[in-house]
């Protein structure tokens, strides 16, 4: 279980510009629940990455960047704290970061071609689940086709598991958000110790915010932030933000585009 926050815009910004370090410093604040590691993705002009099983730093996003990802990870039980369990996960020219837990997660090996079996560097769900869109990609026009495969396909042998994501190309941001039937942990929650849960985490951990920023930019982010100018995304939809056009584009996570 983990936080996701990430933005488009159509020049290179830093997340501190669009969303203020009030709001930077309250999502780093989530790492005393969301503990188990850090990672960010971004274009520079290429796709970046790096991720950490240690502390997150003060500054999340030092260079200003056209597109970005940043994940807080909370273990999910089973799963080691360790690099190569960490978000984001990158592959093929793609960086994904997920929030959720697909169990039971021996059974995603049965959706993988050897090739990507082998590729696996971890034991985790949501390395697999990036696995299984790159195992759709041969055979779809766009990114945004293949992880609409992919969500259908584990929507199919998964139903009460979360599929959001965050997933960053060169050309293109996807926002998953498709958590219908999950179960929030609120007793791990409730177990942490923490004298205040974040806000929106006992009724709404896996409700997924966007908003129009400065600069003309596209926001998306988990709950936690004060989300005063930010609005849900659909139930069960994929959204794509096109990073040449800035143009975006929703669909239902049970349709795959054509």
């Amino acid at each position: 279980m983990c936080r996701l926050i990430g933005f488009a815009a159509p020049t290179p910004v830093t997340l501190t510009e669009l969303v203020g370090a009030d709001q930077v410093a309250r999502f780093r604040s989530m790492c005393r629940l969301h503990r188990d590691g850090w990672g960010t993705a971004w274009l520079d002009p290429a796709l970046r990455s790096h991720r950490s099983a240690g502390l997150v730093p003060e500054v999340l996003d030092a260079e200003p960047s056209n597109a970005r990802l940043v994940h807080l990870r909370w273990a999910t039980e089973g799963y080691a704290v360790a690099p190569e369990h960490t978000h984001p996960f990158v592959a093929d020219g793609i960086a994904l970061a997920h929030n959720g837990s697909i169990s039971p997660s021996a059974e995603l090996d049965d959706l993988l071609e050897p090739r990507q079996r082998e590729s696996l560097r971890g034991s985790t769900d949501s390395e697999r689940y990036l696995a299984v869109v790159r195992g759709e990609l041969a055979g779809a026009g766009s990114v945004t086709e293949a992880v609409a495969r992919a969500v259908a396909k584990l929507r199919g042998r998964f139903p009460a598991a979360s599929l959001n994501a965050l997933i960053l190309t060169d050309t293109t941001l996807v926002v998953v958000h498709a958590s219908h039937g999950a179960t929030p942990p609120l007793d791990d929650m409730l177990a942490s110790g923490l004298a205040e849960l974040p806000l929106g985490h006992v009724d709404d951990y896996f409700l997924m915010y966007a908003r129009r920023g400065p600069h003309d930019s596209l926001l998306f982010s988990s709950t936690g932030l004060h989300n005063d100018g930010w609005e849900p995304l659909p139930p069960e939809s994929i959204t794509t933000v096109d990073l040449a056009t800035m143009r975006l584009s929703q669909t239902s996570a049970g349709q795959v585009p054509t």
